[in-house]
């Protein structure tokens, strides 16, 4: 029996396209999960914490394999719908909103997650010194296990002044009315968010700097799978209750305020919705092409925010092109009534 090389052709297109539209419609339905389910469910926190990080990858190799194949329909069908989806899903800006024609007192402000200075704290105060912030929020680089490199940071950076907490750091060029860290409580867990009152032209502004838990921490990669699905019902729950505890926070005091982190979450999700019910995500708002901040290599996710309260709009936002840890820092200018 000869082998039909025109029927096994058409057969691989088929598969190949059968895929395309299998990867666009699962990232559609993992999205309306996110939006829709209870993200303190397992599975409704995989589709929140994936729906981001799996549409680049999953397009890329698709692409690949359409160009490899000179199938250019399916190509653009993939092209076209991942930017479709990356549109609809709230991570990609042409051009800044019209919150950028926002007025008034100008306050730059930088977050940053630097991975306890792994690349180096000199590239960390690079990226400071190039970006020129009023205030910059760190995570991950505090008091508790990264001394000697606040220290370091400290000397590389004498006209900000630094203060910190166990794992976050805030520095400011502003004249300081206060700074202290605030306990906060999720799911049975203690967090702390880290706040500084500095004043902008004469206005107190109230910058606090958090870091919400991660779905993924290395030693869940080492857990059975039970107990890896217990994890991301664990840290849905543990994210929830951190922003009631945020927002919470925020609403008790009515000076204009700046809310900056690592929040571990994508803009497709029901704690994204909450906190943007109340706040104005700097990017979303006033920022243009794509604020993906992790990881920084070849980032796919945005998960680091800044978050403007209490009349602090966003007038523009972007994230850096910089390499100096795992995570792109975002910037942002609010202006401040």
């Amino acid at each position: 029996m000869r082998y039909n090389w025109a029927v096994a052709k058409k057969a691989r297109h088929w598969k190949l396209r059968s895929a395309v539209i299998f990867a666009l419609a699962a990232c559609f339905s993992a999205w309306i999960l996110a939006l829709c389910g209870d993200d303190r469910v397992w599975f409704v926190a995989i589709a929140d914490a994936a729906v981001s990080g799996l549409i680049v990858p999953v397009a890329v190799g698709l692409a690949l394999v359409a160009g490899f194949m000179r199938r250019w329909l399916d190509l653009a069908v993939v092209v076209v719908g991942a930017f479709g989806f990356i549109a609809v899903s709230g991570q990609l800006r042409l051009s800044p909103t019209l919150a950028s024609a926002a007025t008034g007192r100008p306050l730059r402000i930088m977050s940053f997650n630097v991975e306890h200075g792994w690349q180096g704290v000199d590239r960390v105060a690079a990226t400071i010194k190039q970006e020129k912030p009023d205030s910059f929020c760190l995570q991950e680089f505090g008091m508790g296990t990264d001394r000697k490199n606040v220290e370091t940071l400290r000397s590389l950076l004498p006209e900000y002044h630094l203060f910190s907490d166990d794992c976050r750091t805030i520095g400011t060029r502003l004249r300081v009315v206060s700074e202290h860290s605030i306990m906060l409580t999720a799911n049975r867990y203690s967090w702390t968010m880290v706040e500084q009152v500095v004043l902008v032209h004469g206005r107190q502004v109230r910058v606090l700097n958090v870091h919400s838990p991660s779905y993924l921490p290395s030693a869940t990669l080492k857990r059975p799978m039970l107990d890896w699905l217990r994890r991301f019902a664990e840290v849905g729950k543990q994210q929830r209750d951190l922003i009631d505890s945020e927002l919470s926070y925020v609403s008790r005091d009515p000076r204009p305020t700046v809310l900056c982190g690592d929040f571990n979450m994508t803009p497709v999700g029901q704690k994204y919705a909450k906190l943007a019910q109340f706040g104005k995500d700097a990017f979303a708002y006033a920022g243009s092409g794509v604020g993906w901040t992790a990881p920084a290599l070849l980032p796919i996710r945005r998960i680091d925010y800044i978050w403007g309260f209490h009349g602090a709009e966003p007038t523009s936002s972007h994230v850096t092109n910089l390499l100096a840890s795992d995570h792109a820092a975002t910037v942002a200018t609010l202006a401040i009534p």
